[in-house]
């Protein structure tokens, strides 16, 4: 076959598997379940929750995690999996980060957070980055970035992290490194 008749047959394969391939993306992605009232109001309660835990996380001294994590909770910093809400307390009493200046402000953003609520369970994926500011003259530095997955559990109208599981994309700490390979 030549010429035109082959061109014909051609575009229309091609065309046949473009469409094929952009009818199975649309079908693999998940879907974000319907907002109503009750979930936008978890919803901005569970961003809350995180803000406050990065905040915290982030002010000077350790921070008590008992009103974010519930009981039974796990962690997973990049494959390292701490289990119950006790070991995870004892992981941020004892590991530091040496790259954070103690005379300079160290902020922990929070970005693109897609949170899905299923009545008393809910599921965040986000982007976090810090972000070392080592004088108030000195250029900000990013210290590190990843992305993470966090489950809620809602416990007598409060939601708690059930489990988290953080993936350092650069700038892993020493403290965290104990199960990575570059």
């Amino acid at each position: 076959m030549t010429g035109l008749k082959a061109f014909k047959k051609n575009s229309v394969l091609g065309l046949a598997l473009a469409g094929a391939v952009a009818l199975s993306l649309q079908v693999s992605q998940p879907t974000q379940a319907e907002t109503t009232q009750a979930t936008l109001l978890d919803r901005i309660q569970i961003e809350d929750l995180m803000i406050d835990y990065y905040w915290d996380l982030t002010s000077q001294g350790r921070h008590d995690i008992n009103k974010y994590w519930a009981k039974d909770a796990v962690f997973n910093v990049n494959g390292e999996v701490i289990k119950g809400r006790d070991a995870i307390q004892a992981v941020y009493n004892t590991r530091t980060n040496d790259r954070i200046a103690p005379s300079g402000k160290f902020n922990m953003l929070l970005n693109n957070p897609r949170i899905i609520v299923d009545g008393n369970k809910a599921v965040m994926d986000a982007i976090w980055t810090g972000v070392m500011s080592d004088t108030k003259r000195a250029t900000p530095r990013f210290i590190e970035q990843g992305t993470e997955h966090t489950e809620f559990v809602k416990e007598n109208g409060h939601w708690l992290i059930i489990s988290r599981t953080l993936v350092s994309d650069g700038g892993m700490p020493d403290a965290y490194d104990g199960n990575q390979k570059d």
